[in-house]
C-alpha cells in the first residue's frame, strides 16, 4: 500500500461510528426532531419560524457516517431500530405531553389537534427518510423542506380547522 492509501484508510475507518455509538447518536436526536415537526405541523404562523424549524430538523439528522468494520452505511433495519423501532410504540402516547410543551415554550394554546393524524406525520417522515440515509447517507436541506411541506399539507387536508397562532 501507498503511503498515501494506508492515510485515507485510517481517516475514513476514524470517520466511521461503531454500531452502538451510531445509534445512541441517532436515538439522542430523534426525540428533539420529533419536537421540531410538531411545530412545524402545529404552528405555521410565518416563514421564518417555518424555515428555521425546517433547518433544525435538517441539522439534527442529515447524514449518516458508514459503519466501522463494514465500512458500509447503516442498513434501514438498523436506522429503524433507533427511529421508530426505539420510540414508535409511546410516541402516540407522549404527543400531549409534547403539545403542552410546545405551548409553554413558543407561547401558544394549540388545545385542538388531531393526535393520530401528527403521529401519522411523524411516521411518514421516518419512513421517508430511513430509505434515504441507508441507501445515500445523506440528504439535503431542501429535500427536508419539502418533505414537512408536504406532511404540513397533509396535516392540513386531514385536519380542516384552522391552527391556533400565538397567545
Amino acid at each position: 500500500m501507498t503511503n498515501l492509501y494506508r492515510k485515507l484508510r485510517y481517516y475514513l475507518i476514524e470517520m466511521s461510528l461503531d454500531k452502538k455509538s451510531l445509534e445512541k447518536d441517532i436515538r439522542d436526536k430523534t426525540e428533539k426532531i420529533n419536537e421540531h415537526l410538531l411545530k412545524c405541523l402545529l404552528i405555521q404562523n410565518t416563514t421564518n419560524t417555518l424555515n428555521h424549524w425546517s433547518q433544525e430538523v435538517y441539522n439534527f439528522l442529515h447524514s449518516v457516517p458508514k459503519l466501522k468494520g463494514s465500512n458500509k452505511l447503516p442498513n434501514e433495519r438498523i436506522l429503524h431500530n433507533c427511529t421508530l423501532g426505539y420510540f414508535g410504540d409511546v410516541l402516540l402516547e407522549r404527543l400531549d405531553y409534547y403539545v403542552e410543551e410546545l405551548n409553554d415554550l413558543e407561547h401558544t394554546n394549540i388545545t385542538d389537534y388531531n393526535k393520530q393524524s401528527l403521529y401519522d406525520c411523524i411516521l411518514d417522515y421516518y419512513k421517508w427518510l430511513i430509505p434515504m440515509l441507508s441507501t445515500q447517507g445523506t440528504i439535503k436541506n431542501s429535500q427536508v423542506k419539502s418533505q414537512i411541506n408536504t406532511l404540513i399539507q397533509k396535516y392540513n387536508k386531514e385536519n380542516t380547522k384552522p391552527k391556533v397562532g400565538a397567545v
